[in-house]
C-alpha cells in the first residue's frame, strides 16, 4: 500500500467475476505504485471461502466487507467488516 499524508491505494475488483479480477489487477497495481498492495475491499463487501483464499494467496494482509459494524480483535484480517 502506498501512504502518505493524503493518499492510500488499496485494491478492489473491477466486475464481480472476483478471481479473474484480482489475478489481472493485483499484479498491475503493484507494478505501477512499485509497492506491495496488502489491502482489498470485496466488491459490493461480498466473499465466501474462494474468495479469502484467493486473497491470503495474493499476500494481502487486509481485507474489508462492507458489513457496517466495528471490527474487534477476534475478527478475520481478510474479512474485516467497514463503517
Amino acid at each position: 500500500m502506498i501512504t502518505g499524508s493524503v493518499l492510500e491505494v488499496g485494491e478492489r475488483t473491477y466486475t464481480e467475476t472476483f478471481g479473474e479480477d484480482v489475478q489481472r489487477g493485483h499484479p498491475k497495481i503493484e507494478e505501477l505504485s512499485g509497492q506491495p498492495v496488502t489491502r482489498f475491499s470485496y466488491p459490493y463487501g461480498r466473499f465466501d471461502d474462494g474468495a479469502l483464499a484467493a486473497v491470503r494467496e495474493l499476500g494481502i494482509d487486509v481485507a474489508c466487507s462492507s458489513v457496517p459494524i466495528p471490527a474487534v480483535t477476534s475478527d478475520h484480517r481478510a474479512a474485516l467488516p467497514r463503517l
